[in-house]
This record gives structure tokens, sequence and C-alpha cells, in this order.
């Protein structure tokens, strides 16, 4: 599912409204992966997009009605018609901190914000800028240029942190693994 940016937030889609449950303001949520049931729970808005607008909504109370769709309740949504008039609009959840903007980006997408930032292991060697993501279904790299150029596989044991104040990435790379480049 994309990330959406629109006033400066960062939205991911989780779904769209796709038919009305009974007459009493309740909604289908057809929901592209079932990981996103947690954030609706954890969350308690959704964001509906009308009409490039993205309308907050509290959630009431929800129930899965199977795997890829949940049956919603939302505040001053009480009718029938009101309801209806939500229909087939994309439904949103506001991604709030770069952990949650990792746990749902694709790896590669999520480590091009940091292009420019300095590459340093927890040894204290600087391998340079970040100056690409090479996008690969099985092992995407950040590469690094500086002295010489210096690939590092996107894997969390890898990768310690991203300081955004000091524009870093901290690294923690196996012994002799800098001597192959």
């Amino acid at each position: 599912m994309p990330l959406v940016k629109n006033n400066d937030r960062e939205y991911l889609e989780i779904g769209y409204f796709r038919k009305l449950h009974g007459i009493k303001g309740e909604i289908e949520l057809s929901i592209g992966e079932e990981q996103f049931i947690d954030l609706l729970d954890t969350k308690g808005w959704i964001f509906v997009d009308i009409n490039g607008e993205f309308i907050p909504f509290l959630i009431v109370s929800f129930y899965e009605k199977n795997p890829v769709t949940v049956v919603l309740s939302l505040e001053d949504v009480y009718t029938y018609e009101q309801a209806e008039s939500l229909l087939k609009n994309s439904v949103y959840i506001l991604l709030e901190s770069e952990e949650e903007k990792a746990e749902f980006l694709p790896q590669d997408e999520f480590y091009e914000q940091f292009l420019g930032y300095k590459g340093v292991t927890v040894q204290g060697a600087v391998l340079g800028e970040l100056a690409r993501v090479e996008k690969s279904s099985t092992n995407p790299l950040l590469v690094f240029e500086g002295e010489k150029t210096v690939s590092v596989p996107i894997y969390s044991d890898f990768i310690k942190e991203v300081d955004t104040e000091k524009n870093e990435i901290l690294l923690d790379l196996p012994p002799g693994y800098l001597e192959v480049f």
C-alpha cells in the first residue's frame, strides 16, 4: 500500500469503503493487508480522502467480518445516508514517526529519504555519503560513496540507527567487511 503525503503529513492507505453494513451507519472497509487491523485498534482514527481532503473520523467500534473486511462504526456517522456518502473512498492511517514509516514502507524506499547522510560504523570508520539505494527484490543495498564505494545490504543487524539530527546512519558491519571493498 502506498504512502501519501498531504499537508506535510504522511498517511498509509489501508483500504477503501466497499459497501454499507445495515442501516445504522456501519460501513465495510476492505483492507489491503491483515496487519492493518491492528492499526485500527491502536490509532483509533482513520482519515478518508474526500475530494483530496483527508477528513478524520473517530472509530467508535469495529470487528473483523473476514480477514480482508472490517465493519466500522464511526463517530458522527449514524445513518445509512451518511455512510453511503463515504462509499468507494480510500481510507488512510496517519503515520506519526519514522519507526511507523519504516514498518510499512518497503525498506529500499524508506532509506531513499536519507540520501546524503554519512555512513559511520560503530567502530568510527566513515564510509562516505549515502549516494543511492540499489533496489533488488532479493537484496536491496545502501551504496556509500567516499574514498571507495561501499555497498551494505539493508539488513537490520547491520543498520543500527538513523540519526536525523546528525544526518548519519550508524552501521555495525561484520569483522573484515570493509576490506572486501
